[in-house]
């Protein structure tokens, strides 16, 4: 399977709502500082929306990281299972990519630590 783009639209609303609340930013005052409208930043925010690439571009460059924060490489896009280990992970992975105080990197690390730790200490089915 060929890799595409992927853009993660659940960690760019959580760095942008983290970004625009850990400075004290109304939607208003983000919308005149990102160039934003304020309905789309809600919607962002929300995961109601999928922005065009200019748009999350605007955001990434606002928040002040770069765009590989949000938008990945990959076969295709993760299959999660409601409420299964998939949503779980899913989190770790967006509260990680979303975080201002980590480089890149550094969050593929700890994405990768707490994977290999869950899959480690999951739950086995008892043998009866």
């Amino acid at each position: 399977m060929r890799a595409r783009t992927v853009v993660d639209f659940i960690g760019l609303g959580a760095l942008v709502k983290g970004h625009r609340e850990s400075n004290g930013l109304s939607l208003r005052d983000a919308e005149k500082k990102s160039g934003v409208s304020a309905s789309t930043l809600s919607r962002i925010e929300r995961g109601e929306a999928r922005p065009d690439l200019d748009t999350v571009q605007a955001l990434v460059d606002w928040v002040g990281v770069p765009l590989e924060r949000v938008v990945h490489r990959r076969g295709g896009v993760p299959k999660r299972a409601e409420g299964g280990k998939g949503d779980a992970l899913a989190s770790v992975e967006v509260q990680f990519r979303a975080d201002p105080n980590l480089r890149p990197e550094a969050a593929e690390a700890l994405i990768r630590i707490v994977k290999q730790a869950y899959v480690a200490m999951a739950k086995k089915p008892s043998v009866e």
